[in-house]
């Protein structure tokens, strides 16, 4: 099979897929914010807590990954996964585009009209603990407290004039993390 036969496919699915109705990228990152203020360890995270939190239920995705998956817009979808898996287990919290192949870059105003923009949850953060900041690039960030580490991408909407959340990971506090504080 070609490439533009692949894309093609993956076209075909996306469009057959229901856009699901009440779902939105603002609830979702409410819900983390209440994941991180009331969930003591990332080992008590579990579908049925983190599916309500995020606004979303927790068990359309394949074995082993648990999480739910919904296109929220013609062109763009939202879900989240726990995948424990990894040698670092994480909660995976993120909006996709529609598959595009070579495409310039797709504003993400359409999902990105909520209050909860990067200023709003980097200052809601903070407020938490979360006070060491490393880059990974303008639209990259990671940070911890002494509970979780924390992995964040954005992407800027020019119609919107603001940097709007596309990602965020929540990982348990590393070995490593931990020997880095301040």
């Amino acid at each position: 099979m070609t490439v533009q036969q692949q894309h093609d496919e993956e076209i075909k699915r996306w469009d057959a897929w229901p856009i699901r109705e009440g779902h939105s990228p603002e609830r979702a990152w409410q819900g983390v914010l209440h994941i991180l203020r009331t969930v003591p360890r990332f080992a008590y995270i579990t579908p049925e807590i983190a599916g309500p939190a995020l606004g979303m239920p927790g068990q359309s995705l394949p074995p082993p990954l648990r999480g739910y998956s919904a296109r929220i817009h013609p062109d763009w979808a939202l879900g989240w996964a726990l995948d424990e898996r990894t040698s670092l287990p994480m909660v995976d919290v993120s909006l996709g585009h529609r598959p595009q192949m070579g495409a310039p870059y797709v504003d993400p105003a359409p999902v990105c009209d909520g209050p909860t923009d990067w200023a709003a949850l980097r200052g809601a953060l903070e407020e938490m603990g979360y006070e060491v900041w490393s880059s990974v690039s303008e639209l990259g960030h990671y940070t911890y407290n002494d509970r979780y580490a924390l992995t964040i991408t954005l992407l800027p909407s020019s119609q919107l004039r603001k940097t709007c959340i596309n990602s965020i990971k929540i990982m348990p506090l590393s070995p490593i993390s931990s020997r880095v504080r301040r």
